[in-house]
């Protein structure tokens, strides 16, 4: 991978961060669309930042075994989002945050470019 891609990956992925950073700092938050703990449950809105921070933690370790799984992961949490804002205002009644929303836009160009150069991170 060149030094170009690694940092516009990196920048793009700090950008992520810091909307969930700012988000926690002005009590926003999020919704991920993920089951719950129960069986059969969904989770209901809102998701708090930290477990967004968490997320994208995790993605970020898992970059480290395998580039091309965290990609995968990365995309499944961006679906997840995005399935946040639309199934958590349909069914919740939970209006989606402007911090929502950018992380959304964050998440989508990250999501583009590394699948766009996907084949760079395969080294």
């Amino acid at each position: 991978m060149t030094l170009r891609t690694a940092l516009i990956l990196l920048s793009l992925f700090v950008a992520c961060c810091a909307i969930v950073l700012l988000a926690w700092g002005s009590g926003s938050e999020f919704y991920f669309f993920m089951p719950a703990l129960r069986r059969h449950a969904l989770g209901t809105p809102p998701t708090h930042p930290l477990g967004a921070m968490i997320l994208l933690v995790a993605c970020a370790a898992l970059y480290l075994y395998s580039p091309h799984y965290a990609l995968i992961y990365f995309s499944a949490l961006l679906g997840s989002l995005i399935l946040g804002s639309v199934i958590g205002y349909g069914v919740f009644a939970w209006k989606p945050t402007a911090m929502q929303l950018a992380l959304t836009v964050a998440m989508i160009a990250e999501t583009c470019y590394g699948w766009s150069v996907q084949s760079d991170l395969d080294v």
